[in-house]
């Protein structure tokens, strides 16, 4: 009987972790390969069941695209198979034509299957961020405000991401240009510009874009300056040695460097997050104003500027909460780290000029982000504790 019991027991047990979960996209929560790899099964056999189920072929689509990426697999040759099962079960669904332009790269030639899926469910949020990109690609500004509007009405945007964009546009010169790494790091921005009316002055640009040719040029022309570095082939002759990532990352440096020295009386900044891919051919020539990089030929005094940020201009009530508690994998968790470049440089500004008040306040909001990304000893070893 006690066996009967166990065995009940752990069929309970696994019964219970087959529950069939909506897949969140990747860039909000990421799962082990493990995870997607179960739900895949699960939401095949519900596409199975019921072949009509448009939410199923959804899930289903998205737990095998992210098991993928968590197991490294990057041909598409599965989720094809799941695409053209879709055509013959829900060809006029939301679900299927958002996933055709989708899987297709997000290559605007697929973008009649975009414009479809916002046609048949314009209130549909999943489709936001690929209309919005689509919209850069192309210069549809009035759709695309129209899109920032609906999508910022629908309260599902995370308020902390608009905090900081907030923070990474108010402190920057008067009709600035800052290039911003990573999608969600460019809608917050748009949203908070098209909603909020905050630095509308400001200029976005979305550097992975950048690699583009047609929204390069595209840039070029809605700054007035004369078309170079355009022809990623050409470029590519003239750099023979130079392969792969690191090749892709020079071009964006050097289209970056291009635009900062050719624009007039505008200022250039970077997102932290896109410093990576360019720090290596720019780094003498930005300067850490916050949680942004001013682009400059000249030296300055970018402590002073740092100092106005974080005592009058940043919003920083947001990152004071512990965040422990959230999946490991957090957006949100891991953002507060774009903090820690700034602030260590301010404390030791305030520690060196016995600004005690400053010095505290800067500490205490170290200490919590420390302990939110896993930097506790790295930022004890800083404040000498």
């Amino acid at each position: 009987m006690k066996y009967t019991i166990i065995i009940f027991m752990m069929i309970a047990t696994v019964a219970k972790s087959q529950k069939l979960e909506q897949i969140q996209s990747i860039v909000n929560q990421t799962k082990d390969s493990t995870f997607y790899k179960q739900q895949a099964s699960l939401w095949q056999a519900e596409t199975e069941k019921s072949p009509k189920n448009a939410n199923a072929w959804f899930n289903y689509y998205r737990a095998v695209k992210y098991g993928n990426y968590t197991r490294h697999i990057y041909s598409n040759e599965s989720l094809n198979k799941i695409m053209d099962k879709m055509k013959a079960q829900i060809p006029n669904s939301f679900e299927y034509n958002y996933l055709m332009y989708f899987n297709g790269g997000n290559n605007i030639k697929y973008a009649n299957y975009l414009l479809k899926a916002y046609k048949i469910e314009p209130e549909n949020t999943i489709a936001y961020p690929s209309l919005v990109t689509y919209c850069d690609i192309v210069g549809n500004t009035k759709l695309q405000n129209e899109v920032l509007i609906r999508w910022y009405n629908s309260g599902v945007y995370p308020s902390w991401k608009m905090y900081q964009a907030y923070n990474s546009l108010i402190g920057l010169d008067k009709t600035a240009i800052i290039f911003s790494n990573g999608d969600n790091n460019v809608y917050a921005k748009q949203l908070i510009q098209a909603n909020q009316k905050i630095r509308t002055d400001v200029k976005v640009i979305l550097m992975s874009l950048l690699y583009i040719d047609n929204y390069y040029k595209k840039t070029l022309k809605e700054l007035k300056l004369p078309v170079k570095f355009e022809n990623i082939n050409q470029f590519a002759k003239q750099n023979p040695k130079v392969g792969g990532q690191k090749f892709m990352n020079l071009l964006l440096a050097k289209r970056v460097e291009y635009i900062a020295q050719s624009v007039k009386n505008t200022s250039v900044y970077l997102d932290n997050s896109g410093i990576e891919q360019v720090e290596e051919y720019l780094k003498d020539k930005l300067y850490l104003e916050g949680i942004v990089y001013k682009f400059s030929e000249k030296e300055y005094d970018n402590i002073a500027k740092m100092q106005l940020n974080f005592e009058q201009k940043y919003l920083l009530n947001y990152i004071k909460f512990n965040y422990q508690e959230l999946d490991k994998y957090s957006s949100q968790k891991h953002a507060t780290g774009n903090y820690i470049s700034f602030l260590s440089e301010l404390y030791d500004f305030y520690k060196l000029s016995d600004d005690i008040n400053n010095k505290i306040k800067v500490e205490k909001q170290l200490k919590i982000i420390a302990s939110n990304v896993g930097m506790e000893n790295e930022i004890s070893e800083l404040l000498n504790e």
